[in-house]
């Protein structure tokens, strides 16, 4: 929890959740059995925006503190068993709720309350995100799941369990922000 010094109000809650690949635990479970993930409904998305990555979008988020060559260096990322240089998560993550309040809060920031999501795939430079959305009703959290598009036209889920939680949003957005298109 992070909290306002002045007067101990909550600024924000940080909750994170690690996979690690062939590990093996010496006890079933560490802590709380964590909320289900949100599901994508079986239904064509509500909505749908679409932005290509720019080549040099990761140097710009190295700005963050990251300093990861992967993010930067092609050697580097081939040496990592990567084609190539590969996007921050966090700008990954960043671009699809982005989208999100563009769609359903009028491109609003402060309507932003939370998100969940499962990082799947890495996005690589020249990719096209596309990010497809889901809102039940007025008020629900909006499901989202984010696929790369590749300049083969080849298509991966990079974001999936994914929802953004919005506090006073209108549920009919103004379209779509500068810089993306509807699909």
């Amino acid at each position: 929890e992070m909290r306002d010094a002045r007067n101990q109000a909550l600024v924000c809650r940080i909750e994170s959740a690690f996979f690690c690949l062939g590990a093996k635990l010496a006890t079933p479970t560490i802590g709380p059995r964590p909320p289900q993930p949100p599901r994508a409904p079986d239904r064509p998305a509500d909505r749908r925006v679409s932005e290509t990555i720019p080549a040099d979008r990761a140097l710009l988020y190295r700005l963050s503190g990251d300093y990861n060559q992967i993010h930067a260096s092609a050697p580097a990322a081939r040496a990592a068993g990567l084609d190539g240089p590969i996007l921050h998560g966090r700008c990954t993550l960043g671009m699809s709720v982005r989208a999100v309040l563009a769609e359903y809060a009028d491109g609003d920031p402060r309507a932003f309350r939370g998100c969940r999501c499962r990082f799947v795939a890495p996005v690589s430079m020249g990719d096209t995100l596309v990010t497809s959305m889901w809102r039940e009703r007025a008020g629900a959290p909006v499901v989202f799941e984010a696929k790369a598009i590749n300049a083969d036209g080849e298509r991966r889920v990079v974001l999936r369990h994914a929802c953004v939680e919005l506090a006073g949003a209108p549920t009919a957005g103004s379209g779509t922000r500068a810089g993306a298109s509807k699909l």
